[in-house]
């Protein structure tokens, strides 16, 4: 965000909106899972995740547009948790009691490569290639 001429202050303040949004989402997101079912939060968290980080990059990061920046990023925080959490209640639901500790430490073991090793090594061959960020 800094690289397209916004201030340190707001780049952080982005981030931090992500951060409160992500909390608010991880917070509401396991109720919501018990009330349509964690399969129907999943779906709302994904569709909303994809839909917004394609505005986020065309319309935000794309435009430099520091407003929708700021909206199409706290959405896609938001999003994120209806998805993971929503995706932790589906395992609690599906695996016997006794191997839930199992499940979610091979659920965690998985999302921490790929949100930690993936995530981080795929864009530096993705984002050279996209016209959208210079």
């Amino acid at each position: 965000i800094k690289e397209l001429g916004f201030t340190p202050a707001q780049a952080s303040f982005a981030f931090t909106l992500y951060g409160l949004a992500a909390a608010l989402s991880a917070w509401i997101s396991g109720v919501v899972a018990e009330i349509i079912t964690p399969q129907k939060t999943m779906m709302i968290g994904f569709v909303l995740w994809c839909v917004f980080h394609v505005l986020f990059l065309i319309f935000g990061l794309g435009h430099a547009n520091y407003p929708l920046i700021l909206l199409f990023y706290g959405i896609r925080g938001f999003a994120y948790p209806l998805f993971l959490y929503s995706f932790i209640v589906a395992i609690i639901h599906n695996v016997k009691s006794d191997s839930a500790s199992s499940a979610l430490g091979w659920f965690w073991a998985v999302y921490s490569i790929g949100i930690g090793v993936f995530g981080s090594y795929i864009p530096s061959f993705t984002i050279p290639h996209l016209s959208l960020i210079h």
